[in-house]
């Protein structure tokens, strides 16, 4: 007997290990949509334009309709009186339970249609959700129903065919009464590549990410990010990117520096490459230097002009005008014959040339028109390249350039930068012009990684995404976790027991001692048995235990037998199916979940809470409203002279009406005070009373230095200004031209004598005719003779004696700093109009 036994038993081992021989993996459950999301109480607004593509207004034929605030849809249509009549069954006013009708005598039918949201909560009970038996019920916008399963065995059978067991040619699967739903494969290689890693489906090696395949295989990933970026950059770790130079930190982020000099010195001046410094314009040159040039012409012409107004080197006199133009006077033979030529003129138009006498003599001519210098300076073409940028001549003779290389357009439309962030993207300008971003946010590389999604499965095991990028996996396979257990082995034989590991996790072992086989051979070999609602088993010492296995009795052992319960503020009790359900009895806490779990809300402009006794109060906090309330309901009022006012922003504001109040106040509190020659008083009526105050002597040298900002000179226009002791002012003018007609009754040219003289620059010219030979005899034998600031010229040829004068009032300018105004010796000197300087 003993013998049989013993053989039976090593049968029961056999067909057990068959059994799960070919397992390899349990996945996770599946699971089906949670509960449905409730529609925000109330908000049947929002329903009703949610129905309508988001529209509060539309039409429907001939039909104008609207949301209204209650979520009830409006919709007039133009129609006669009767013809409405007749359509609304003979009344003026028809309610069908949904849709209410009224005819109006002015020709319009308007019929509102209550809130498919709001009838729906109306036919249940007037509720958004319910249950309907396990399953979660709402009312949608639309007014239909959207239901859920939440039993998760129920849940699991849908996912599972409709069975609690579904056999497939790969995977047998079942469904637990938690609604675990378990997938068993036959997979051998998958199973070695387990045991080979101590049962895990993914590991780390150095920085590498590694799992067993479903074939058995092993894969890797690289997870350290800077042999990312070094990788992403085909194995190096620095790089050029346009004119930039790169490089992978060691975090796996990427940096660049500019190095080509034209961008430094844009980025060192906001990247502008034109920009002015005092008088100056500078630019940004193509290899990174900066050119300045002055842009005063009066100042350039001085610069040019050996730093002098006037400055005569002994061959010829020079003046600088204020609009920037240099006049000067050569006195030799032949440029004064080119001078005659040209009636006395130094420079003259010829078409759009500006021509002039040279110091020889000769003649020379520079093109004025802006678009023929244009041309000029492009070897007469209007168009050119330069560089990678198309340019052309404008009419004002100004360069207009466009940039054709994308790369450098790129660049212009990221503010000369080759590389810059978006998001999380690191983006750069390739060299065709196009745009390229990489993500480098480690959380979103992992979505990118697994198809966008932050949660998968590998194996056996479910993985996750976390904040920063990396991955981390759960063992859920209770099958493999039984085979850790089971010293590696599916089977496993220690010589007292042979233990097995079954699909579902459980570890089932064989002892055979005398006593367990009798409990074997009488359940006809079988370890578990069932009886009535119980599950029995044979233990190892050959005795039998039993556990219940009906819910709704496993309900109520864990309640000690009794089916209903408090917990909390809740009232419990045990359903049939064996779940629990519990209903709230604390009124705050129904006054918390009418709110949406919340314990304050708003509603319009008050701010409500939820109290401990479950009733609710709220307080205003529209501050308009506050000091509305705290003014008995009333905007306006007064405050014992004063007329005051609630404003929109909740301040209130006061105006005074007492008239010897507002007087006080126009004069910062003060009932008398005193203007430049009064002093005045605030009568009790509001008027006002002023005596005139005593007029102390004023110096008028201070009042002039007052009257000038406390500067004793200044300058007004071309004039050069000052105050004298006596108060008054004195200007005198330092335009050459100006200067010099100011000498001759403010005309330009004028006749002395037989001379025929004008104004050049601040220089004065008169031509005589006269023989040349008795020229030179009346000038001693010389051709030139200089008396004084004179210089005279005889011409031969033209028979003239040509004399120029140099302004000696000018020339005591140039010398004492350009200035008319100066101190010699503590002594304040003005130069006068013969040269001479007058000082006091």
């Amino acid at each position: 007997m003993k013998t049989a036994l013993v053989a039976f038993a090593k049968a029961v081992v056999f067909f057990s290990v068959f059994a799960v021989v070919f397992a390899d993996s349990i996945k996770t459950p599946d699971t089906l949509s949670s509960q449905p999301q409730l529609v925000k109480r109330a908000d049947f607004y929002s329903a009703c334009l949610s129905i309508h593509g988001g529209r509060s207004t539309w039409t429907s034929g001939s039909k104008y309709c609207k949301c209204n605030s209650d979520g009830s849809q409006q919709c007039d249509q133009r129609i006669s009186f009767s013809n409405c009549i007749r359509q609304n069954r003979g009344r003026t006013y028809y309610n069908d339970g949904t849709n209410v009708c009224t005819c109006y005598t002015i020709g319009i039918m308007r019929c509102i249609q209550a809130s498919p949201l709001k009838q729906c909560i109306s036919k249940n009970n007037g509720k958004e959700t319910w249950m309907n038996g396990t399953q979660s019920c709402k009312c949608n916008a639309d007014g239909s129903t959207t239901c859920v399963e939440t039993d998760p065995y129920k849940k699991c059978l849908v996912l599972n065919n409709g069975k609690a067991v579904s056999l497939t040619a790969n995977q047998i699967c079942t469904c637990s009464r938690n609604g675990r739903r378990t997938c068993v494969s036959r997979n051998l290689p998958y199973i070695r590549c387990l045991a080979k890693h101590n049962g895990n489906a993914t590991w780390k090696s150095g920085t590498q990410s590694c799992q067993c395949n479903q074939d058995g295989t092993e894969s890797c990933t690289e997870t350290d990010p800077y042999k990312l970026c070094v990788t992403k950059h085909g194995g190096n770790a620095t790089w050029k990117s346009g004119t930039q130079s790169c490089k992978c930190n060691q975090d796996g982020t990427e940096s660049c520096t500019e190095t080509d000099p034209y961008k430094l010195c844009l980025a060192k001046h906001n990247g502008s490459a034109n920009w002015k410094s005092g008088t100056q314009s500078c630019q940004c040159n193509q290899d990174g230097t900066e050119s300045c040039q002055q842009t005063n012409p009066f100042l350039t012409c001085i610069s040019g002009n050996n730093g002098k107004i006037v400055n005569n080197d002994g061959k010829q006199t020079c003046t600088c005008l204020p609009n920037g133009t240099k006049k000067c006077i050569n006195l030799n033979a032949a440029y004064l014959l080119c001078l005659a030529k040209h009636s006395g003129n130094t420079t003259w138009k010829s078409g759009t040339q500006s021509c002039q006498c040279n110091q020889d003599g000769t003649e020379s001519c520079t093109e004025t028109d802006p678009y023929k210098l244009c041309l000029a300076k492009h070897n007469g073409s209007a168009t050119w390249t330069s560089g990678t940028q198309s340019c052309k001549c404008n009419q004002d003779g100004t360069e207009s350039c466009t940039e054709t290389d994308p790369y450098k357009l790129c660049l212009a439309k990221h503010n000369g930068s080759a590389t810059w962030t978006s998001g999380t993207q690191s983006c750069k300008c390739n060299q065709d012009g196009t745009e390229s971003c990489t993500e480098t946010d480690p959380y979103k590389l992992c979505l990118a990684k697994h198809n966008g999604s932050a949660n998968w499965k590998s194996g056996t095991q479910s993985c996750q995404c976390n904040q920063d990028g990396t991955e981390s996996c759960q063992q859920t396979n209770p099958f493999l976790t039984c085979i850790s257990g089971n010293n590696g082995k599916i089977v496993n034989n220690d010589g007292k027991q042979t233990c097995t590991c079954l699909p579902n996790g459980t570890k089932k072992c064989i002892n055979l001692n005398a006593a367990y086989l009798l409990c074997l051979a009488k359940h006809s070999g079988n370890t578990t048995w069932k009886s009535g609602t119980q599950s029995c088993q044979c233990n190892q010492d050959g005795t039998e235990s039993c556990t219940e296995t009906d819910p709704y009795k496993l309900c109520l052992a864990k309640h000690n037998g009794s089916a209903t319960w408090t917990s909390g503020t809740q009232s419990c009790k045990c359903n049939q199916d064996g779940t629990e359900s519990c209903t709230e009895t604390d009124p705050y806490k129904l006054c918390l979940a009418k709110h949406n779990g919340s314990a304050t809300w708003t509603s319009g402009t008050q701010s409500c809470k939820c109290n401990q006794d479950g009733t609710e109060s709220c307080t205003e906090t529209d501050p308009y409203k506050l000091c509305l309330a705290k003014h008995n309901g009333s905007a306006n009022w007064t405050s014992g002279t004063q007329s005051c006012q609630c404003n929109q922003d909740g301040t209130e504001s006061c105006t005074e009406t007492d008239p010897y109040k507002l007087c006080l106040a126009n004069h910062n509190g003060s009932a008398t005070w005193s203007d430049t020659d009064k002093t005045c008083t605030c009568n009790t009526d509001g008027s006002i009373s002023c005596d005139d105050n005593p007029v102390p002597p004023v110096d008028p040298y201070q009042a002039c230095l007052s009257k000038h900002n406390g500067s004793a000179t200044w300058t007004s226009g071309t004039q050069a200004c000052k105050c004298n002791s006596d108060g008054t002012e004195q200007c005198l003018e330092l335009d050459p031209t100006k200067v010099c007609a100011a000498n001759h009754g403010g005309s330009t040219t004028w006749t002395s004598g037989t001379q025929s003289c004008s104004c050049i620059g601040g220089s004065e010219q008169c031509n005589d005719t006269v023989n040349y030979n008795t020229c030179v005899s009346n000038q001693g034998g010389k051709i030139v003779q200089t008396i004084g600031t004179t210089t005279c010229t005889c011409v031969p040829l033209l028979n003239r004696r040509q004399c120029i004068t140099v302004s000696p009032f000018l020339q005591c300018v140039q010398n004492h700093g350009n200035s008319p105004f100066y101190t010699d010796s503590g002594k304040n000197c003005v130069c006068s109009t013969d040269g001479t300087s007058v000082c006091t």
